[in-house]
Order: C-alpha cells, then structure tokens, then sequence
C-alpha cells in the first residue's frame, strides 16, 4: 500500500501524523492523528472570508508541504512570501487585482 508507506514517512507540522492502521475482511483503516482546528475548508464555511496575512500564512504552509513532497520548492525561497516570486507567479497571467485587496498587496501586485 503505497499510500500507507508515503503517510508513514511523512514528518511536517502542517501535516496530520499517521498513527496507525487497523484491518479486517472487509476494510482497512488508516488511524491519523486528530486534527483539532479542522481543514480549511470547514474553517472558511465557519468564518468566511479571511484577511491577507491569514491566507498568506496558509500559501506558505502549502508550499513547504510541496516542497516536502517534491524535494524542491514550488517557486524559490518560500521563507518571504510578500517579497518573493511566489505571489508573482500566482497572477502573472495578467489576472485582474480584485478589489477588496489592501493597498499594499495591489502596489505589490502592480509592480
């Protein structure tokens, strides 16, 4: 199971720890630990929309992950997301600046 094998190597803080797995005739079950503030998208139907540096935080949460997965960063050095490639990379395919963004994200964007 290469699945089982892939969680089993696994060691990051954004990702939920694989405990164990419990079998019978007719199922297997992989035990993961418990995730106590949810996923994300439980989190956005409870609260909606999020601010900037909340959603920028879970960019770089992501993209470590990727990078653990990969062996390489998604786009360059993640450590600073606001002044890296990386939000560049995400609109530069001339996506318009939506309207409710910060000043400084949209004179960022715009650069």
């Amino acid at each position: 199971m290469k699945e089982v094998d892939l969680m089993k190597r696994l060691s990051h803080p954004s990702i939920v720890k694989y405990e164990g797995i419990a079998r019978d005739d007719q199922y297997i079950n992989i035990v993961l630990e418990y995730a106590e503030n949810s996923s994300l998208g439980q989190i956005l139907k409870a609260f909606g929309k999020l601010n900037e540096n909340l959603v920028a935080s879970y960019i770089v949460k992501i993209l470590e992950v990727v990078e653990l997965l990969t062996g390489h960063p998604p786009f360059g050095d993640i450590t600073n997301i606001m002044t890296d490639t990386v939000m560049s990379r995400i609109v530069e395919d001339e996506m318009p600046i939506p309207e409710e963004c910060s000043k400084p994200l949209k004179d960022f964007l715009q650069q």
